[in-house]
């Protein structure tokens, strides 16, 4: 009997208030240019992307990783675009978290890793980035083979994704949106676990942060 493999991933949540202000950009970009890739995704960072055995258990192990941290404060660092995102090909807009703030999200990111990543399954996972392979650098690429994520220990810059926006469509954006930065500061106050399927992102579980 054939295997079957589930597409998990796990996020660092901002805070509702933040989340609040985060769909608000999302639904500014889609009132300028229409729906774009990673539009509807819920507000977050990304922590870590794997393929799993169904039927392998990682909520235990996530919520234990997550009752050992408090809410992280972060300062807001302004847009950041990702000329080729590896995965669209597109410029893809984000929000940075400041380098001085990232110690704890940086912290949190390699427990969850630690945790997690051995379970996963190595076949599945690298063939669930194989067909965009070339796009990631050397580094990137020896990450996703030995944990299954490209971007993890001083590689992994936190970021809040808003859009990855189509060439034609970026000037657009860019006129309205890139003049006014986003800055201040924000917490994290959630880890969350998410289960792709089909493209569709589905969340599973939601770990407090204590």
């Amino acid at each position: 009997m054939a295997r079957t493999f589930v597409t998990d991933f796990v996020s660092i949540d901002p805070s509702p208030e933040w989340a609040v202000k985060l769909r608000a950009y999302k639904d500014d970009v889609r009132q300028l240019v229409g729906d774009q890739a990673y539009l509807d995704d819920p507000p977050h960072i990304s922590a870590y992307l794997a393929r799993f055995a169904e039927g392998i258990e990682i909520d235990e192990t996530i919520a234990e990783v997550a009752a050992n941290f408090s809410p992280i404060a972060i300062e807001l660092d302004g847009w950041h675009v990702l000329e080729a995102d590896p995965w669209t090909g597109e410029r893809t807009l984000t929000i940075h978290v400041s380098e001085s703030s990232c110690q704890q999200l940086h912290d949190l990111q390699s427990q969850i890793i630690a945790a997690i990543s051995d379970q996963r399954d190595r076949e599945a996972t690298q063939q669930h980035y194989n067909n965009v392979l070339a796009n990631f650098s050397p580094l990137q690429r020896e990450s996703i083979e030995k944990i299954g994520f490209p971007f993890c220990g001083d590689a992994w810059e936190p970021q809040f994704v808003i859009a990855s926006i189509r060439k034609p469509d970026w000037k657009r954006v860019a006129d309205s949106l890139l003049h006014q930065p986003p800055t201040g500061q924000a917490v994290c106050s959630s880890v969350t676990h998410y289960r792709i399927i089909d493209g569709e992102t589905y969340p599973l579980q939601r770990y407090d942060l204590r």
